[in-house]
């Protein structure tokens, strides 16, 4: 029986630099810095932010259900990650590992309510999206990447455990804590 999901709905103000988005279903674009980061940086960002609130501070992206936590990203995980950027400067800072993005939602169905004009990227494409949008989105489907193969016994065997591990992850049969702990182990080994 599948369990359905509440959708999450987002409100995204303008301030006075441009806010950008970036919805992804994969860790890092046009750039080697991981978008959505790591389950330890989620909790501390999230810290972050409540005590930028507290002192009064402004964000131009927020997110009105307040601060969630979020799985580890795994590409294959059926989970859409949706992050924000402050401007085109913060997004640079972003790429080269000076700062984090805005963390707004991770979900399988995804609303976004977008009252202004915003620039977004879907998966590394650059489009405009005009007022008052709303976009829903859902995880639809997997499309084979194609990478290098190393033909060794023991590359192979690691890659098959990696999926192995990553499968029952995504089905919810491994926490957080233990999948990191295994993939670190196996990685160890090989």
């Amino acid at each position: 029986m599948r369990r359905s999901q509440r959708a999450e709905t987002l409100a995204v103000d303008r301030g006075p630099e441009e806010p950008k988005l970036e919805i992804a279903c994969k860790p890092n674009v046009a750039g080697p810095q991981r978008l959505a980061g790591s389950e330890k940086n989620a909790e501390s960002e999230e810290m972050k932010e409540q005590a930028q609130r507290e002192e009064g501070t402004k964000s131009e992206i927020k997110s009105p259900n307040g601060p969630t936590r979020w799985r580890q990203q795994i590409i294959n995980d059926q989970l859409i990650e949706v992050v924000g950027f402050k401007s085109l400067f913060h997004l640079g800072q972003v790429q080269v590992g000076l700062a984090k993005p805005v963390r707004l939602c991770q979900g399988r169905d995804i609303q976004l309510v977008l009252p202004q004009e915003i620039p977004l990227q879907i998966d590394g494409e650059p489009t405009m999206l005009q007022a008052e949008t709303t976009m829903h989105i859902t995880w639809h489907g997997e499309t084979p990447v194609l990478l290098a193969s190393d033909k060794s016994a023991q590359t192979q065997t690691l890659a098959a455990v990696q999926q192995v591990l990553a499968t029952a992850y995504s089905r919810g049969l491994l926490s957080d804590y233990q999948f990191a702990q295994l993939a670190n182990e196996f990685q160890k080994r090989f």
